[in-house]
């Protein structure tokens, strides 16, 4: 960081522009003659020690017993004349008020003349009346009304015409202090840290933009949505950035829009989220629907255009969307990549607390479907009343579900769920109409009344594969249920997925259709309907590692070092099936149980290629039989 050095006292110049030496400087009472209204004038700050009227100058500076000095009075503004050793006035000012005293920045213009100019049009505005100019010609301050009159807020006239190449300094001060508004863009910033540079406040106030710089009340009465829209409509004008809604409650009667290929960040204070007892909490951030019923309070969308791209990175954080019980949907993203939904709360809806979809790939330049997204910690109740009950938590789906060219895929799910009302007439915590590939983690579907209603719905549209779901928790009757062609539905999921289910607390295995086919792991009963392309089954890791190689093109490689390779059983009987590692004899052997082992049950049984029949009884009584195996 550098500072500038400046002189520890003032100096005053002469007519002719030579210091002042042996003048005489009176200060007296604003918009009167210091000569006759003096006013007291002190040596030191702390104004204890009076300097006489007038007080005198030696080569420029005030002179304190033949040394420079300083002198101070307790009045912000004062009347100021100067004069020479002949009497001749210097400078003189009824209304003076040192910038150097307040704080403040100033602005400083240079303009050469051309012979018998006198208007000067300036770049910056001042305040006339207010001694914020400050006008210098070849170096000699000029003295208001005298020299030049402050015509306007941008523009000074000369009393008498400038000769050609006279230089003009034009210095203009800004008070914080004064009753005047100060345009940011004169005020100087920087931020106090090594290698930083100058902007002005102007530009650093912009970097960020809350919606109160458009008049949004956040008053819970007032309608904030033209204010709000118009932040965004902003943002999105310069390419993106941050628009910051403040602490406050913003009535919005129409849906918002972040509708523009560029990221938009609507960044709140905080969402607060459902609380199943007690008073206090509340949100810091909070938009309140006033509008119609079955609107939506939030849209984050890409432009629908066959030339437009897909909106790429906008953020939704820290904010309560409150429906009232009017809106439907509370959030609803369409055809965005990358974007971030974090910390909402979603309360009361009518159709769906959150809503993801697409606009169709016909409708954008590249493909629409909603990916890569990040919804984090959004909480939904839907419990309210029975207009919210019907309402959904989260509802994935598409443009058009059957038959869809894209859809609700690739997106990231982490610790969102909330409160359904699980009986008759209720919508679903999640309901998955038309999406794919998407992960959920610790996803909780709690239903408050009963458990007619599923909380998780998963139906086989044009793509409902592959979802995964990690410590899924959705407890009670009826948890899951995945629908395909028995149900009416385009086609049988496939390939989702449960893994580490929370059936602890009661969460149960899905009721499916036949034909869908999905991969279920609970915390307390394993593995179900695993499907598996060449596998290794071995009794340590180390073991079935080694062993890999050996698998080549068969489906399965059963090892085990203990003679003990599978076994199989009923519940009451148990079979063995092993290879008999001291004769090397595959071995069936009755472990529990009764029954015997039955080759061929009616069908043809063959021995070393030739076929065998089954021949007469012989001596050993009845139920022996001879095989007769051809030469």
């Amino acid at each position: 960081m550098s500072y500038i050095i400046t002189s520890p006292f003032p100096s005053f110049n002469d007519t002719d522009g030579s210091p002042l030496n042996n003048g005489y400087v009176y200060v007296g009472s604003a918009n009167l003659n210091p000569v006759t209204d003096p006013i007291p004038v002190y040596w030191d700050e702390a104004l204890t020690q009076p300097a006489a009227q007038p007080i005198r100058t030696i080569n420029g500076y005030l002179s304190r017993n033949g040394s420079p000095g300083r002198i101070y009075t307790a009045f912000v503004t004062y009347s100021l004349r100067v004069t020479n050793n002949k009497g001749a006035l210097v400078f003189s000012d009824l209304n003076y008020r040192d910038p150097s005293t307040s704080a403040g920045s100033t602005y400083q213009q240079v303009i050469t003349a051309i012979a018998g100019q006198t208007v000067f049009n300036l770049s910056r505005t001042y305040i006339p009346g207010t001694n914020n100019l400050f006008v210098y010609r070849n170096g000699l301050r000029l003295i208001a009304g005298q020299d030049y009159t402050e015509t306007g807020y941008s523009q000074i006239t000369l009393t008498a015409g400038a000769d050609n190449g006279d230089e003009f300094v034009f210095d203009i001060g800004y008070n914080y202090d004064s009753a005047a508004s100060v345009d940011a863009q004169d005020v100087t910033y920087k931020l106090p840290a090594i290698d930083s540079v100058f902007t002005n406040v102007e530009a650093k106030l912009a970097e960020t933009v809350s919606v109160k710089d458009f008049g949004a009340a956040g008053d819970g009465i007032t309608d904030d949505t033209a204010a709000i829209q118009a932040a965004i409509d902003y943002i999105e004008s310069i390419n993106g950035g941050v628009v910051q809604i403040p602490q406050g409650t913003f009535s919005i009667s129409s849906t918002i829009e972040i509708n523009s290929s560029v990221g938009v960040q609507l960044i709140g204070q905080g969402s607060d989220g459902i609380h199943d007892g007690g008073t206090g909490a509340t949100a810091a951030t909070e938009f309140l629907w006033s509008g119609p019923l079955g609107g939506t309070m939030l849209n984050v969308s890409s432009p629908s255009g066959a030339s437009n791209s897909r909106q790429y990175g906008s953020s939704v954080v820290d904010i309560k969307l409150n429906c009232n019980s009017i809106a439907g949907i509370g959030l609803f993203v369409n055809s965005v990549m990358n974007g971030t939904f974090s910390r909402l709360y979603v309360q009361s809806p009518t159709i769906a607390a959150v809503k993801t979809t697409t606009l169709g790939n016909a409708n954008l330049a590249e493909a629409s479907d909603t990916q890569r997204c990040i919804f984090d910690r959004i909480s939904y109740r839907c419990i309210d009343n029975a207009a919210t009950r019907a309402a959904h938590g989260f509802w994935l789906t598409s443009h058009s579900p059957v038959g869809s060219t894209a859809n609700t895929s690739l997106n990231y799910f982490n610790q969102c769920g909330g409160q359904s009302w699980g009986g008759a007439g209720s919508g679903y915590g999640l309901y998955i109409e038309d999406a794919d590939n998407n992960t959920f983690m610790n996803f909780r579907a709690f239903r408050a009344s009963g458990t007619t209603v599923e909380a998780v719905r998963l139906v086989g549209n044009t793509n409902c594969d592959a979802n995964h779901f990690w410590n899924l928790s959705a407890g009670g009757l009826n948890s899951i249920t995945i629908k395909g062609t028995a149900s009416g539905f385009a086609i049988n999921p496939t390939r989702n997925s449960f893994w580490t289910v929370d059936n602890t607390n009661g969460t149960q295995y899905p009721t499916a259709d036949v034909g869908v086919i999905f991969n279920w792991h609970a915390d307390t009963n394993a593995f179900v309907n695993q499907l598996f392309s060449k596998m290794v089954v071995a009794d340590s890791v180390p073991q079935a590692i080694s062993n890999f190689p050996n698998l080549s093109s068969a489906s399965q490689y059963i090892y085990n070092s203990s003679s003990n390779h599978q076994i199989l059983s009923d519940g009451t009987n148990r079979w063995s099936v092993a290879i008999d590692s001291a004769t090397g004899d595959l071995r069936m052997a009755r472990l529990a149980g009764t029954g015997a082992v039955n080759v061929g049950n009616g069908a043809p049984v063959k021995l070393f290629g030739k076929d065998v029949t089954v021949g007469i009884a012989d001596s050993g009584g009845v139920g022996f039989r001879l095989l007769r195996v051809p030469n």
